[in-house]
C-alpha cells in the first residue's frame, strides 16, 4: 500500500512539472485552455439550470444530430412543435449563460 501511494505521490510531482513546464513554455497555449475550461464551467453551470426537458431537447438535437422530423418523432410531437421546443431551450439556455456571465 505504502508503495502504491509513494508511486502516486511521484505521479502528481510529474504532472505538476509538466504543467509548470507548459505554463512557463506555452503561456499562450495555457490561457486559452484556461478560457476553454472557464466556458465549460459557465455552459455546465447553465446547464444544470435548464429542466429535464429542455436538457433533453438539446442533447438530441446538439450530439444525437436529430433533425426537426426525427426529434418530433423521439419527443411524439408534432415538427412545428419540435421546433418551438428547440429554439425556446437554445433560449433558455443562452439566458442562462448571459447570467452566469453577469454574476
Amino acid at each position: 500500500m505504502a508503495q502504491l501511494l509513494d508511486g502516486g505521490a511521484q505521479f502528481l510531482g510529474a504532472a505538476f512539472v509538466t504543467a509548470y513546464n507548459l505554463i512557463r513554455v506555452n503561456k499562450e497555449k495555457v490561457e486559452r485552455i484556461a478560457d476553454v475550461v472557464i466556458e465549460d464551467t459557465i455552459l455546465r453551470g447553465a446547464w444544470e439550470t435548464l429542466g429535464a426537458r429542455d436538457r433533453e431537447i438539446l442533447r438530441l438535437a446538439a450530439w444525437e444530430g436529430l433533425d426537426g422530423r426525427a426529434l418530433a418523432e423521439t419527443l411524439g410531437i408534432t415538427v412545428s412543435g419540435a421546433g418551438v421546443a428547440l429554439s425556446r431551450a437554445r433560449e433558455r439556455l443562452a439566458a442562462a449563460c448571459n447570467a452566469a456571465l453577469e454574476s
